[in-house]
């Protein structure tokens, strides 16, 4: 009862997060986590970084650092996000490490279509007190289309991310599941 509570519980915030609503965003500039932090349009560093977590079942504010290295070779674009967060107050730790594929292909008729693939297994670790989570497979997808015009570019795209912690070992391990998905609109100028 206690994993079900908990994935209807992180399924509600998380649909609650992605929907829509106006605000500015730079979808995929600082990461696919659904965290906060500035904008650069380098996109390579360390960052001040935000981020609410629900592993517990309820939503707990980490904050941090996150590192961007991205690499651009022949339209394939490699990024790794490196992320170390925590709340002191409440006992929370996480660490995390995530390489995104990213290709681009350019259509005859000047549409842009990309996709987002992980490069291979991410690597996360959160710990609460004395329980750890750990990451224990994970899948993510987004395809992305643009449409560029003389004054405005269109881009619309869908994406899907599952991640699945283990906690405990032997009968009294404990597994939860977070989904993600949704739809991108954006125009720029």
């Amino acid at each position: 009862m206690k994993k079900i509570r908990i994935t209807l519980i992180s399924l509600l915030l998380f649909s609650m997060i992605f929907s829509p609503a106006a605000v500015f965003a730079v979808e995929g500039s600082m990461g696919y986590e659904g965290g906060i932090s500035v904008e650069n349009t380098i996109e390579k560093g360390t960052y001040s970084y935000s981020e609410m977590v629900f592993i517990t079942g309820e939503p707990v504010l980490l904050t941090g650092e996150m590192t961007i290295k991205k690499t651009d070779k022949n339209d394939t674009i490699t990024s790794t996000y490196t992320y170390s967060l925590e709340n002191t107050e409440k006992g929370i730790l996480l660490n995390r490490s995530v390489i995104y594929t990213t290709t681009k292909e350019t259509k005859a008729n000047g549409q842009i279509i990309e996709t987002t693939k992980l490069s291979r297994e991410p690597t996360e670790v959160i710990r609460v007190g004395n329980s750890t989570y750990r990451l224990d497979s994970a899948s993510f997808s987004q395809s992305m289309i643009t449409d560029p015009k003389a004054a405005i570019n269109y881009h619309t795209g869908e994406f899907t991310e599952k991640k699945v912690y283990v906690s405990g070992t032997g009968a009294n391990q404990d597994t939860v599941t977070v989904t993600i998905s949704g739809r991108i609109y954006a125009y720029d100028q």
